[in-house]
């Protein structure tokens, strides 16, 4: 029970602190729709996605490698800390030396210097925070993710209110926040203590590098399921049509939060509070509950999509609603996803990662070409969809193989239905459908709500009887 507790207690902290700070951002989204056009709005997008691919090249991916080890409690956490951050500065000062080649893409061609900022600036932020997270400081992980988000609007308001810097001052706010947010983690969490040159270690580096650069190939192959669709769209109908559809993203970001604020807990569970006798239990509890709260809550959003949409965006914008639900299945699927990788984590298979992956981002590819055409900016929204969706049936039987526990097949199949019956009846406007989204709704949350109370009553039986014993 005390890995359960465990557990819990760290999505709380995370989803308390990083809930909280995404979701200060996701209420700018007036402020940002009101200054920036659609095709402003499309160009900055592009500009950050573009520099989200460059990220892990541009470090090798060191900071996931940087978070795994030091979570190993045989492995000293300063000859990690100080091994990856000399390995990131190498690799990032190759990067800056190469950045020049930007400018050989027309359509960034004014803006390389602002993605070579906002990479590096975004991977020492994440090495350092990867850091405190492996320590298990889920309060002060939680607490630099609301400083990060603070900082960013504060920069948002003077960049772009302020100064008027538009597509600049969009992407610069983040850059920033970044840097000063690096500082802080630096200065309050004493992790100039745990940098020292001396510490460097060739053989550790080497087995940094090597199980990192698996989970390179493995973001790029995300990053091209995710992102690919914004350039094809952008190709074939411009920026004011791909503004709509990248606006339409952040909805669905509230579902990627609830999942990312599990996940980033559940690593640390799943490689530290497991046993061989008992993980696939554990696995298989947690996944169910997992599952009723990724499916619940996508419910719940689909339902709210218009009047969401209404409230957060500038007039407009108002047409994206109706990307919002198709990317909404996507999105809960790309978080069944993370799940099994989960098991790769554990298993210390990152080669399976990259093979799933791959796949997803080749499907993704070839039905973006076959379906924007046809169907313009739903196409890719649908081609997203069945790429997560794909991905997930193949990695259900690989992550079986190496870790045995129950899925729940037929809950997953009720629950996509559910949310496939919203998604059409929304978008064809059936009659009574929001008579319809009430139902659906009450459904999957009276479906999946066992699980989750039986794991939360189980964690309170716990308090209580230590209570009875003081």
């Amino acid at each position: 029970m005390n890995k359960y507790k465990k557990l819990i207690s760290n999505t709380f902290i995370l989803t308390a602190g990083t809930f909280l700070s995404k979701l200060l951002v996701f209420f700018m989204m007036p402020f940002y729709t009101y200054l920036l056009s659609p095709e402003y709005y499309s160009v900055a997008d592009l500009i950050m996605q573009s520099a989200n691919l460059l990220i892990p090249l541009a470090c090798v991916g060191i900071s996931e490698a940087l978070f795994r080890f030091a979570l190993d409690k045989s492995k000293n956490k300063e000859v990690v800390f100080s091994t990856g951050i000399c390995v990131m500065t190498v690799f990032s000062v190759l990067f800056l030396a190469l950045s020049p080649l930007i400018l050989l893409i027309d359509y960034f061609k004014s803006y390389a210097w602002l993605i070579a900022l906002y990479v590096v600036a975004s991977n020492y932020h994440s090495a350092a925070a990867q850091f405190v997270r492996a320590k298990e400081k889920m309060r002060l992980f939680a607490v630099q993710g609301i400083i990060g988000t603070v900082l960013t609007i504060l920069f948002n308001v003077l960049f772009l209110l302020a100064f008027r810097w538009g597509i600049v001052g969009y992407v610069l706010s983040v850059a920033a926040a970044d840097i000063v947010t690096t500082v802080f983690l630096v200065i309050y969490a004493k992790l100039y203590k745990s940098f020292k040159i001396k510490l460097f270690d060739f053989s550790m580096a080497k087995r940094m590098i090597l199980y990192s650069l698996p989970l390179v190939p493995t973001t790029i192959c995300w990053w091209v399921t995710s992102v690919s669709d914004r350039y094809i769209v952008t190709a074939h109908f411009g920026d004011a049509v791909n503004g709509l559809y990248s606006a339409a993203y952040k909805i669905p970001t509230l579902l990627t939060l609830v999942a990312n604020c599990f996940i980033e807990a559940w690593h640390v569970s799943a490689v530290n509070d497991t046993t061989e006798a008992d993980e696939g239990n554990f696995f298989g509890k947690v996944f169910e509950s997992y599952m009723g709260i990724i499916f619940s809550s996508c419910a719940v959003i689909i339902a709210l999509t218009k009047p969401l949409t209404i409230l957060l965006y500038a007039v407009d914008y108002y047409m994206s609603w109706r990307y919002i639900p198709v990317l909404l299945g996507a999105t809960a699927f790309a978080g069944l996803v993370s799940y099994l990788g989960s098991v790769y984590v554990l298993k210390m298979k990152p080669i399976y990662s990259f093979v799933t992956s791959l796949i997803g981002a080749v499907l993704n590819i070839g039905l973006n070409l076959l379906f924007i055409d046809e169907w313009g900016a739903m196409g890719a929204a649908v081609a997203t969809f069945l790429s997560y969706l794909v991905v997930f049936l193949i990695r259900v039987p690989l992550s079986l193989s190496l870790l045995k526990f129950n899925i729940h097949p037929v809950k997953i199949v009720i629950n996509t239905t559910i949310i496939l019956i919203q998604t059409f009846t929304m978008l064809y406007d059936i009659k009574y459908w929001i008579v319809i989204q009430i139902v659906a709704v009450i459904a999957i949350i009276v479906i999946n709500l066992r699980p989750v109370i039986r794991g939360t009553l189980g964690v309170m039986k716990k308090y209580l009887r230590k209570a009875k014993k003081i």
